[in-house]
């Protein structure tokens, strides 16, 4: 490889991780949730964040808005938004200041980046400042002295930098060298103790998206593959890789000490909130701030006290009851309806249920461990009654409603069975702060979530459906739903199916969506399957008719400003599949979340909407490889295969078949605002359809950081087979290499930079 390239990639691989410069103690470092930027028009409002000021995004409580002109800290005459940080910074927590602004009628609040203006009345606001520690999530806290491995060389990286290096694109001031110095900065000055080392990765090495996921999806498959495991050793199989690859240390594993401490801290209402939104709710914020600063160790404890090493020496006393008992009459059994071999509680405390062969009915709300040797069962998870409102309980509502730690067992031998859950954080394989697991081996099994969090989900905790067999449907629909079918939040929860025709169907965050520390996955591992993610109920983030949000099928979600996002992932070994999705969602991530899907084999179809089969927003990575087949990538509207916004990294790569691609706007390899999109095609006749703009490896404008960072973006569209290929009119065309975007030197920020189309 060429010395440059060389240059630039040892540039890019050191794993020094930065640290908080500031030697203060969180909670003598004052904070005032105040977000400005430097302008024309002087510092500019550019964000109020929920704190001393009452923030709401664009509004406050304070009365200052996005827009406004900031004039002075006391009587100090603020300068740049650096000498605003640095005037802040050297005032204590729980002093009072005076701030002055202006508020221009020229002022543009809803602006992409906002803007200010001249003219406008003065106005002071008095604040008392807060303490970082009350306020802050996690996000720029530092990665607590953990390191991360750097990634091997992606397969297409060092001709990446040798075509960069040869266009001159590579060592440009502005070019892909000190894009990827300046994507590095952006991870280094946002490490988060619970940063996810795969993302950490990314950051470091943009051109290594696909080896960071051939990393990922090997290290899954002995989860998902192996199927003479049994339930404990795949637990135990589970354990390894969340060691090993999420860095959950497995020593703290089991040590329940600080338990009560734990459920004091942690309040779902965050989740609740992220479903609605995009960040934490201002009128709850210092309770959701603490579930987000609950601290690591905790999160590790608390993953397997529930099961722990001493479950798996009763499941081989039970199946050995079972053998012993099935002749014997049925017993009657508190939370069963049909036939029960035996119930017993043995020596950890732990109460078991044995069913017999016939068509059972277990009320998951009593029982917690059952193993079941046939018949079509129902497991049912009633909905909560609500606590009446006390005096005492009114005063912590910003802690309530409480979901108790809860640990089920449930295996199933045989028969079409049904878990229905109709209630919030409850249902089969939902794990809340432990584990819960559900191995069904045989069957046409259907599992249906009515409400929020279900279906494969962990939330300070692990959930694991395990289905060896049959056509199965996932479900989880209506205005209630959300987070669902391999979700994780702080945790981990997986769907592990291991055959059959399978349909998932949902709307919102949803099928393999990894939230802050958390890891969501669904691995399929044979059929012909159906994902859908789709609306009715939850309308488009921008307003669009017939459109809707989905934010799922290989979703990673960060709490923006608080909290770095997990992993999300769709691993489909095998089949003719369909993905179906709304907005944000197929292989996308969301502020510092790495989404995926690896789809293996077969003739797929992927249908999304705006952000979508490959995509990312705001500091975050996307990732969708196919292997094999004659796929149709259909999208619309924006950002879409390998379209990509505000620093961030994504992947499209179809290494077989003859493939059709339909997106409009910002896609098939184009990036925006300081951001990275690599699009690769490697053999196949295909076919682009696309309209004219940033598509086909050119870049939109950089107006987010250019002020900054003085980097563009950078779009890579690849099409490697010896095929002529269909593009639309004379956009592109077959065997050429094709510098893309044009300077602007009257307004550089706004240049359409850099970009390579290259057909082979």
């Amino acid at each position: 490889m060429i010395r440059s390239a060389l240059i630039a990639l040892a540039v890019l691989t050191t794993s020094a991780i930065a640290t908080d410069p500031d030697p203060r103690p969180l909670h003598q470092q004052p904070y005032l949730g105040l977000s400005v930027r430097d302008t024309e028009h002087g510092v500019v409002v550019g964000w109020i964040y929920p704190g001393p000021l009452g923030g709401k995004s664009f509004v406050s409580d304070s009365g200052i808005k996005r827009g406004d002109n900031l004039i002075a800290i006391n009587d100090h005459t603020v300068e740049s938004a650096d000498d605003f940080r640095t005037t802040i910074d050297q005032i204590d927590p729980a002093t009072t200041i005076t701030l002055t602004l202006r508020r221009s009628p020229d002022a543009q609040s809803n602006a992409s980046v906002p803007i200010g203006g001249e003219g406008g009345d003065e106005f002071t606001v008095e604040v008392e400042l807060g303490n970082r520690n009350e306020w802050t999530g996690t996000i720029g806290r530092g990665a607590d002295n953990r390191t991360f491995p750097d990634s091997p060389k992606g397969a297409y990286e060092d001709q990446i930098l040798d075509l960069a290096h040869e266009h001159g694109i590579l060592n440009h001031d502005t070019g892909l060298a000190n894009l990827m110095a300046h994507l590095r900065s952006v991870q280094d000055d946002a490490l988060d103790p619970n940063s996810m080392p795969h993302v950490f990765r990314a950051f470091r090495n943009p051109l290594a998206l696909d080896t960071i996921a051939e990393d990922l999806t090997n290290a899954l498959a002995p989860i998902r593959d192996d199927r003479s495991q049994s339930t404990w050793q795949r637990l135990e199989t589970i354990e390894t890789f969340m060691a090993t690859e999420l860095g959950f240390d497995r020593n703290q594993i089991g040590n329940a000490s600080s338990g009560s401490m734990f459920i004091d801290v942690c309040s779902p209402s965050v989740v609740r909130t992220m479903r609605d939104n995009w960040s934490i709710d201002p009128d709850q914020a210092q309770a959701q701030i603490a579930t987000i600063n609950t601290p690591n160790w905790m999160i590790d404890q608390s993953l397997f006290i529930s099961l722990g090493i001493h479950a798996r020496d009763a499941a081989v006393r039970l199946e050995t009851l079972h053998n012993e008992s099935d002749t014997k009459a049925s017993i009657p059994a508190i939370g069963v309806k049909g036939d029960v071999i035996a119930e017993l509680i043995d020596e950890h405390g732990i109460h078991w249920i044995i069913g017999g062969p016939g068509p059972n009915t277990y009320d998951m709300s009593i029982v917690q461990r059952v193993l079941d040797p046939g018949g079509n069962d129902t497991y049912i998870w009633p909905r909560h009654e609500p606590q009446p409102e006390t005096p005492d309980t009114r005063s912590l509502r910003s802690h309530q409603p409480k979901i108790p730690s809860r640990s089920e067992i449930i295996i199933d031998l045989a028969g079409h069975d049904r878990y229905e859950s109709f209630a919030d954080f409850a249902g089969p394989g939902t794990g809340i702060r432990a584990t819960s697991i559900i191995d069904d081996h045989q069957g046409n099994d259907t599992y249906i979530g009515h409400n929020m969090f279900s279906i494969g989900a962990g939330f300070f905790g692990v959930g694991v459906i395990i289905d060896r067999a049959g056509d199965d449907t996932y479900d989880n629909a209506g205005p209630d739903s959300g987070w669902s079918q391999g979700v994780g939040f702080y945790g981990v929860g997986l769907i592990i199916d291991q055959s059959g025709r399978d349909t998932y169907r949902a709307e919102k965050l949803s099928q393999g969506v990894g939230g802050p520390r958390g890891l969501g996955a669904i691995l399929d591992q044979s059929g012909n399957d159906l994902y859908q993610a789709n609306g009715p109920n939850f309308p488009s983030a921008y307003g669009t008719p017939g459109v809707y949000l989905g934010m799922s099928q290989g979703f990673g979600f960060g709490i923006r400003g608080y909290a770095a996002g997990g992993i999300g992932l769709i691993d489909d070994k095998s089949g003719n599949d369909q993905y179906i999705a709304g907005e944000f969602s197929q292989g996308g991530g969301y502020y510092f979340g790495l989404g995926m899907i690896r789809d293996h084999a077969g003739n797929d179809l992927y249908h999304g909407n705006r952000y979508g089969q490959a995509f990312a927003a705001h500091q975050a990575i996307g990732i969708l490889i196919d292997d094999q087949g004659d796929d149709t990538y259909w999208s619309m509207t924006a950002a879409s295969q390998s379209g990509v916004w505000d620093e961030s990294i994504t992947l499209l790569w179809d290494k077989q078949g003859n493939d059709a691609y339909r997106a409009d706007g910002l896609a098939q390899g184009a990036a925006a605002m300081q951001a990275l999109a690599i699009f690769i095609d490697s053999e196949g006749t295909d076919r682009y359809s696309v309209n004219p703009g940033a598509v086909l490896g050119q870049s939109s404008n950089d107006t987010y950081h250019f002020d900054t960072a003085r980097v563009h973006s950078y779009s890579c569209f690849m099409d490697l087979g010896s095929s002529d290929d269909i593009y639309p009119g004379a956009l592109r065309t077959n065997n050429s290499t094709i510098i893309t975007g044009k300077p602007n030197d009257a307004d550089p920020a706004n240049a359409t930079l850099h970009g390579l189309f290259i057909d082979q």
